[in-house]
């Protein structure tokens, strides 16, 4: 589970890092990510709604 973990953050990171540099705007994109974290089971309901501003 620590690999998949590490590959995950590592992931996270090169995107934002790619997303930034081409002006994306950030709180949109992360809105994105997790709710496709949210529904492949990688983020808890309660981390998502506080992530996405929805509490």
């Amino acid at each position: 589970m620590i690999e998949c973990e590490e590959k995950l953050i590592n992931a996270a990171q090169e995107i934002i890092f790619t997303a930034r540099l081409r002006g994306n705007d950030l709180a949109q994109f992360g809105r994105e990510v997790a709710e496709i974290l949210l529904n492949h089971g990688l983020l808890e309901k309660e981390a998502y709604e506080v992530l996405t501003g929805r509490v």
